[in-house]
């Protein structure tokens, strides 16, 4: 087969540029590189299960306050949700953790039933009303904003906050 060089050259171009083009479709048609999943893990390092957004909302649990308390290895592990109003915040470079009141008191105000949320990034503000999805971890102390008792501890996955969403 005797081609010119530059016919060759152009040949073997365009059977790279459409390699390429499988490639790509190949790796979204597999689902890698898709942004709307979330991790969801038991351990730092190990892998549980993966999530997206719809499928959170969708399958967490709304746990009555005492019941979480009282029945608290019941739920360990299992994603659940609460709505609530943010009291205290706390930011540092690696993680966040915000404590929430999710009693209602009235129309736009919580006050008690405290949980600890933790997060990893997001601009959170003191008194937003919000809504909590994730994996619950058990009871921790909190501080005095929460009369230094136990209170459920939550890793967001997902915060709803003024009309917008947060993937954690």
């Amino acid at each position: 087969m005797d081609l010119p060089k530059n016919k060759l050259y152009t040949l073997l171009g365009v059977i790279v540029v459409i390699l390429i083009a499988f490639g790509a479709i190949a790796i979204f048609t597999m689902g890698y590189l898709t942004p709307s999943s979330v991790t969801v893990s038991s351990e730092d390092d190990e892998v549980v299960k993966q999530y997206d957004m719809f499928q959170i909302k969708g399958e967490a649990l709304d746990i009555d306050y005492k019941d979480l308390k009282q029945q608290n290895e019941e739920y360990v592990n299992k994603i659940i949700h609460y709505r609530g109003q943010i009291i205290k915040v706390n930011d540092s470079d690696w993680e966040s953790y915000l404590t929430m009141a999710t009693k209602k008191s009235s129309e736009n105000y919580y006050d008690g039933n405290d949980v600890k949320v933790r997060y990893l990034i997001g601009d959170l503000d003191e008194g937003a009303i919000i809504d909590v999805y994730g994996e619950y971890r058990g009871l921790t102390w909190a501080d005095e904003e929460s009369d230094y008792e136990a209170i459920p501890l939550i890793y967001a996955t997902v915060i709803d906050c003024n009309n917008k969403t947060i993937l954690c």
